[in-house]
Parts: C-alpha cells; structure tokens; sequence
C-alpha cells in the first residue's frame, strides 16, 4: 500500500531516545504551590521578567499548564498589574 507522507518500517529505528524533560517555569511554580500547605500565594513578576513579558502573559501561560496537568479546578490563576496570585480551590 503506498502512503502520502509515511514509510512503515519493519523495526524500531536506531534514534536515541530524549532521556530528560523540560519543565516550564510555570510548571515549576505550580509545582511548588501545589506542594506548600498555603492556600493562598503570590508571584512577584519580578521574578519571572527574563520570561515572560507581562504579568498577564505569565498567569496566562500557568493557566494553560494547570489545565494540561488536570488542576483547573483544584487551581485558581489571576494577575494584578505586578503579580501573579494563585489560590487552592
């Protein structure tokens, strides 16, 4: 059978497999709150400048992780004009 875009192969290529995983600053700090006993915290946007442009991008941005990980509705996400807060719901 002939395919468009695909070559079956009869075994597994010899390509290495990515050992490691990035982990995202927003999944890092998910990560932390999710950990911390508070139920209630903040994120000076002082820390995050060197990676995201705004306050608004950043809790956007660890939204988006908190939904791809299964805590939208264990984590809430929001910004002011210098941080980012996030609350266990």
């Amino acid at each position: 059978m002939n395919y468009e875009f695909i070559e079956p192969l009869e075994e597994r290529p010899k390509v290495k497999k990515k050992t490691y995983y990035k982990v995202s600053v927003a999944e890092r700090i998910l990560n932390e709150f999710k950990e911390s006993e508070a139920k209630y915290a903040k994120v000076n946007f002082d820390k995050l400048k060197d990676f995201y442009k705004s306050p608004a991008f950043a809790s956007r941005a660890i939204g988006r992780v908190s939904k791809r990980l299964g805590l939208k509705d264990k984590i809430s996400v929001y910004s002011d004009e210098n941080n980012i807060y996030l609350e266990k719901l």
